[in-house]
């Protein structure tokens, strides 16, 4: 009896689809920013917007394994978080976030012009493109521009 019971809870949760990797694929995401020094899985901030105008933002060490693929900002799990703090964003904060992420997502998919050794990285992922660059590069353009509000509007001091 209790194998029948164990039997037909797995298939409940298989049928559920319970998954513990939630990805980007959640429609409440808006965006999803990974900011972090090139180089190395520690301090990275994850930036996720949702479409009630939540902003949260994690702070941890990046997973090695993880990061390996060029995928791994769509995983929720590629960082151990250590801090986590959210913000529901004014009105107009959210509507100058939407312009720029609207205006980002509308341009071409960019990638690193030149690999640096020092700096720090900035991968922005919008439905299913991804666009990466140094911070520095871009500054007076809509990805600049978005990363410096990014920050600015952040619940979090970001160093």
């Amino acid at each position: 009896m209790v194998k029948k019971v164990l039997i037909l809870c797995l298939i409940i949760s298989l049928l559920c689809g319970c998954n513990s990797n939630k990805t980007i694929n959640n429609p409440n995401y808006i965006m999803r920013v990974a900011n972090y020094p090139v180089g190395s899985y520690s301090n990275i901030y994850l930036f996720n917007l949702e479409s009630d105008g939540t902003l949260s933002v994690s702070y941890g060490e990046g997973i090695p394994n993880k990061m390996q693929s060029g995928n791994f900002i769509k995983d929720d799990n590629f960082i151990t978080k250590q801090a986590v703090q959210e913000k529901v964003l004014s009105k107009i904060e959210f509507d100058e976030l939407k312009k720029l992420i609207d205006e980002v997502h509308s341009r071409d998919v960019i990638s690193v012009n030149n690999y640096q050794l020092d700096g720090i990285e900035n991968i922005i992922l919008i439905n299913d493109k991804i666009y990466s660059f140094y911070e520095g590069e871009y500054t007076n353009d809509c990805f600049g521009k978005f990363i410096i509000d990014l920050k600015k509007y952040s619940p979090m001091n970001i160093k």
